[in-house]
């Protein structure tokens, strides 16, 4: 079973490493905000997860990645459940996240209860779906 947690500066190396778009600074300052949250197997990172707040109020799931060979094991839902729970405990009713029509991700979102609330479409891009869920 996936240990689910805040990352800790312990991990910003290897966050810079997985996603070479943000800057060791920045992973760095979203670490101390605990604004990414990692899923760990025998010590190892295998998932994560990084938040930010859309309208700078509602949380919204910006990047949720598990590594690829530990796919299909409940580590997606384990860290989702997670940041629920966090964001329930900080007093927030509802999350929001976003996917391409094109991935499979919408699926997912959907099985844990995310409903479709719009989205729109940037030129060349496929249709970028947004979708929230009630925290109760």
């Amino acid at each position: 079973m996936a240990v689910v947690e805040f990352a800790t500066h312990d991990d910003v190396a290897f966050l810079c490493q997985a996603d070479a778009r943000k800057s060791k600074i920045t992973i760095a300052e979203q670490v101390a905000r605990q604004e990414i949250i990692v899923a760990r197997l025998d010590g190892e990172v295998v998932g994560w997860l990084r938040l930010a707040y859309f309208w700078d109020s509602l949380p919204f799931m910006k990047d949720l990645h598990v590594v690829e060979s530990h796919r299909g094991q409940g580590i997606g839902t384990a860290i989702v459940t997670f940041w629920e729970d966090q964001m329930r405990q900080r007093g927030h009713n509802r999350v929001m996240t976003s996917t391409m029509s094109s991935e499979t991700a919408q699926h997912f979102y959907r099985k844990l209860g995310y409903t479709d609330v719009g989205g729109f479409v940037l030129p060349g891009e496929p249709l970028e779906l947004m979708l929230w869920k009630r925290l109760n």
